[in-house]
């Protein structure tokens, strides 16, 4: 991939995702392993860079509008320079309302 060349240990393997997914990708590797990637073909990594997609598993009990204010500051934290904040939305929410406007959901 990308002239990288390096060996890798094939830990698991989706078999049959039907075409009507919400999801389509050609593989998945863990987040260490694409920062190793992405350094070896000179990608630069930053807290700006939004190339990752990140899934959380939280407890049912979870207030989302609490859980994005802990995380409303995480970026900055990292890189002040940065105006960009992180949002979580319920994964079902994204079929309906997969498109993102000024940090809010909108209709597909």
């Amino acid at each position: 991939m990308m002239g990288y060349q390096e060996s890798a240990l094939v830990t698991g393997i989706f078999k049959d995702i039907p075409s009507t997914s919400t999801e389509s990708f050609e593989f998945v590797i863990p987040y260490p392993a694409w920062l190793e990637f992405s350094e070896a073909i000179g990608r630069r990594i930053y807290w700006g860079n939004y190339g990752p997609r990140t899934y959380a598993l939280v407890d049912e009990e979870t207030s989302i509008n609490d859980f994005n204010q802990n995380i409303l500051d995480f970026i900055a934290q990292k890189d002040p320079d940065l105006d960009a904040t992180l949002m979580a939305v319920p994964y079902s929410s994204l079929y309906l309302y997969g498109n993102f406007e000024n940090g809010t959901q909108q209709p597909v």
